[in-house]
């Protein structure tokens, strides 16, 4: 958790800091106040105040919110949806990241706090008054600078990786811990941008997508993190079938996995597999242990799994 920390400084702009999340593979990275505009993009935390993370799930909120602004100053107009989102591309990407940065997806852990056991980790991170808490912990040294970050594909790796210490608990079903119940949808005919809104107005990170006239089969999903990888021109692609959308972005990450030298030092257990990054969803049936579940969950390297009829 402490090599090969990828952070952005606060005048980077939105646009450069999808593309490296996009190219790195990486959901979320912290964002640092610089001593100066001077100073350059750097791998190293080594100085800079922490101002936040940068995640999809923030771009998400900031991107919406702006379109909704674009449509609303435009309402009444002949300006078309895809000039709305070109629009938008051309002035969101070169914000800077600051501006959708935040800290209400973190907990800090302090280098004097790392004896912690794991669970101890899980509790006062990711598990609050019974609600879900952040996504991430972000570590600070003595000094006070970032110097790593434990996120939920870290700690998910780790439980898989020691299945037998969870005892009879890894052999409960998807169903017997009731994970499964109801999810948002939309349809395959649903444009990218229209599902991205809804996400935001339900507060969620994904949807899955069906497909109506085979009654409600899911044949895909959309989450923020499709959003990594939009640069200034390709904003106009949001006004593209879900479906569409979704496929371009996992081509887009599969040819950027391709030449990834991060990856290609990673053993074979950790690396991503470019047909799991083109798979447009993954699915387990609702008679699926634990076990199974996390162990898909890891070879896989994704973060939602959907649960369907046996």
């Amino acid at each position: 958790y402490f090599q090969d920390l990828v952070v952005f400084y606060h005048h980077e702009t939105i646009g450069s800091a999808l593309d490296k999340l996009a190219r790195r593979h990486l959901r979320a990275a912290p964002v640092l106040l610089s001593a100066g505009l001077e100073d350059d993009e750097s791998s190293s935390s080594d100085f800079g105040t922490f101002m936040g993370v940068i995640d999809p799930h923030n771009v998400l909120k900031h991107l919406v919110r702006e379109v909704q602004d674009v449509q609303a100053k435009e309402e009444g107009k002949s300006q078309s949806l895809w000039a709305q989102l070109d629009e938008v591309g051309k002035d969101f990407s070169t914000r800077h990241v600051i501006t959708v940065c935040d800290q209400k997806d973190v907990s800090e852990i302090f280098r004097a706090d790392l004896d912690l056991s794991i669970a101890e980790a899980i509790r006062r991170g990711y598990v609050a008054g019974g609600k879900h808490g952040s996504h991430r912990l972000v570590i600070f040294n003595y000094s006070g600078h970032v110097v790593g970050i434990i996120s939920q594909s870290d700690i998910l790796t780790f439980i898989a990786r020691h299945i037998p210490d969870l005892g009879e608990l890894a052999h409960k079903t998807a169903l017997q811990l009731g994970w499964c119940h109801s999810v948002t949808t939309v349809d395959k005919s649903t444009l990218a941008i229209d599902a991205f809104v809804l996400m935001y107005e339900q507060d969620i990170s994904g949807v899955a997508v069906v497909d109506a006239e085979q009654g409600g089969k899911l044949v895909g999903s959309l989450d923020s993190s499709l959003l990594r990888g939009l640069k200034e021109l390709s904003f106009a692609d949001l006004g593209l079938p879900v479906l569409d959308f979704a496929k371009m972005q996992r081509e887009k990450y599969a040819e950027y996995l391709k030449s990834d030298p991060v990856q290609k030092q990673s053993s074979e257990d950790e690396a991503l597999n470019v047909d799991d990054v083109l798979a447009p969803f993954t699915a387990i049936e609702a008679s699926s242990r634990l076990s199974e579940v996390l162990d898909v969950m890891r070879s896989h390297h994704i973060h939602r799994l959907y649960v369907v009829d046996d």
